[in-house]
């Protein structure tokens, strides 16, 4: 978009990212849905946060460390749920099944692709298609 990574834009947009982010690490629908987080949108936000070569698999995306009363400590990031979210089948789940789109997102994102936006002019050749007409 042609913003430095500092900019107040960025880094603006990154913060609410964050607010956003639900207890079990992975991103909503959109803010309050019910149901948590989503396949399609973890895995935008999962692209989006490599474009900004941050690491959505490090602490500092992790959502909460829970102590219990033995020594254990979970941590959620958006890439262990959106590993969640696999189903036996090896298709990503939405709605309850899988889903084509659903995996389609979280490709990209797990092989830590950043989300096309760069626009790329293609030039094709120019055609013509000639008629010959013939008298009769």
């Amino acid at each position: 978009a042609g913003e430095p990574l500092t900019s107040t834009t960025v880094m603006s947009a990154t913060e609410y990212l964050r607010a956003q982010q639900t207890r079990d690490g992975g991103f909503p629908y959109q803010s309050g849905t019910p149901g948590g987080a989503d396949v399609n949108s973890t895995a935008l936000v999962v692209q989006a946060l490599t474009a900004l070569r941050s690491d959505p698999d490090g602490l500092g995306w992790t959502t909460r460390l829970t102590a219990t009363a033995a020594i254990t400590l979970t941590a959620h990031t958006p890439v262990d749920w959106l590993l969640g979210q696999q189903s036996t089948s090896g298709a990503f789940v939405a709605f309850g099944g899988d889903s084509d789109f659903a995996t389609l997102q979280a490709i990209p994102a797990l092989l830590d692709r950043p989300f096309p936006i760069v626009t790329r002019r293609v030039y094709l050749p120019l055609l013509q298609r000639q008629t010959i007409l013939r008298e009769r």
